[in-house]
């Protein structure tokens, strides 16, 4: 992870994230929650990120909505590597939009 806070502390490891289209840039977010961990869900009728074991919710580009989490997903590094492919510092990324 690049940044992030918590949790999400930069350097420490993610198992999966989520690359989303937050309208103007294509942003890679760590999956877990900041505040305690759990895989975040995406909720594509809200645009947002939720936290199924403590209730935080995340904006598509990874700020918190809602607590208890106060800090953001963590964003991890990502670059094209053909037309149709992606590197994720290693990870498998699902397409959230």
């Amino acid at each position: 992870m690049i940044d992030g806070g918590g949790l999400n502390a930069a350097g420490k490891p993610t198992g999966m994230g989520w690359l989303v289209n937050t309208g103007s840039r294509f942003e890679a977010l760590a999956a877990d929650s900041s505040d305690d961990g759990c895989a975040v869900t995406f909720d594509a009728i809200s645009q947002r990120f939720d936290d199924p074991c403590h209730g935080a919710a995340y904006a598509i580009d990874g700020h918190v909505l809602r607590g208890p989490a106060t800090t953001s997903l963590a964003h991890l590094r990502w670059r094209v590597v053909a037309a149709d492919r992606i590197a994720v510092e290693g990870l498998v990324l699902w397409a959230a939009v």
